[in-house]
């Protein structure tokens, strides 16, 4: 049987990842304003989305203690972006004309081993996957684009995309990431609910799951005869709220267009997603404060249902196990 989506359905969807506690832009930012005391960083940068990913990282730095930093001998400049994403105004996520983009740069290059792009060569394929990504995201597309402010592409075929929790607003793209705009508009939106994510997390009671611990949840879609990939909880969480909205995302696409790359693209995100929120509805309340256990509640009705699923998907979405390495 062909595969067909409500589109007042997806649309609905679409419209209410937006809304209340885990969606609406203003409640976000205005619960992570307290985390924020106490630094450089004025109220209304935040806001605004406005604060430098480096200035960012010198608060995370800060909050946290940590000793040794990249920003260790540099002097931050606490300056907000001068320009802000407003409706259509991708462009200003590619200017380098703040004073810490050069503290910036080098930390990617850093991090990555990768040299940096010009964005003249990316820059057509680029405005061509956010506008597929608001096109066919609606609400959320645009939305989402408020969470980064700096955008950099990296002279690498292996890489996607990524982005680093320190450095809020940050996103960074391999040169080969925006040839489709079905992979290049979930690859912006990817990175920007993460940074999405880190102002949530910065409104909670419980900033932090612990990043450090064991990775003991083996991830089936990397499991291949010859290896297995494990993940901790805070990786897994992180990855279900980027897979429940990437579904919405092609699946939107796949109502108007009918390509199958964004279909196969949907079914590859709602099982993920799926999988995801059966593994987290069965961590303990050790593992999973009870915040973010009413995000899971609150999100995992809004992503597509997986479909076509195999016997053998359904009973891993059904008993998604967790394994002692």
């Amino acid at each position: 049987m062909p595969i067909s989506f409500d589109p007042v359905e997806v649309a609905r969807k679409i419209q209410l990842t937006g809304e209340g506690r885990w969606g609406d832009r203003d409640i976000i930012m205005r619960a992570a304003i307290p985390w924020y005391e106490k630094t450089n960083v004025p109220e209304a940068d935040i806001m605004k989305g406005a604060a430098h990913p480096v200035a960012q990282a010198a608060v995370e730095s800060s909050k946290l203690g940590e000793k040794e930093s990249f920003l260790e001998h540099l002097e931050v400049i606490f300056t907000p972006i001068k320009y802000r994403i407003e409706s259509l105004e991708w462009r200003s996520l590619l200017q380098a004309d703040h004073a810490n983009d050069g503290f910036l740069d080098d930390a990617v290059r850093n991090r990555t081993g990768k040299e940096i792009l010009a964005p003249d060569a990316m820059i057509a394929n680029f405005e061509k996957s956010v506008h597929h990504l608001i096109a066919y995201g609606g609400a959320m597309g645009v939305e989402s684009l408020f969470y980064l402010n700096r955008v950099r592409f990296i002279d690498s075929s292996e890489f996607v995309g990524g982005s680093w929790g320190d450095l809020v607003g940050l996103a960074y793209f391999g040169r080969d990431t925006f040839s489709s705009p079905y992979v290049g508009s979930a690859s912006i939106l990817h990175e920007a609910l993460h940074s999405k994510a880190q102002y949530i997390a910065r409104g909670l009671f419980r900033y932090q799951l612990d990043e450090n611990a064991d990775e003991n949840i083996e991830i089936p879609w990397w499991t291949t005869k010859n290896s297995r990939t494990y993940w901790n909880l805070s990786r897994s969480f992180d990855a279900f709220h980027v897979y429940s909205h990437i579904s919405l995302l092609h699946a939107s696409a796949f109502i108007t267009e009918g390509s199958k790359e964004s279909l196969k693209l949907c079914q590859v995100a709602s099982f993920r997603a799926a999988f995801l929120s059966s593994l987290l509805a069965r961590a303990s309340s050790n593992e999973l404060d009870e915040e973010r256990r009413e995000l899971v509640a609150w999100l995992t009705p809004l992503a597509i249902k997986p479909f076509g699923l195999t016997d053998e998907a359904r009973a891993i979405i059904a008993n998604p196990g967790r394994f002692e390495r």
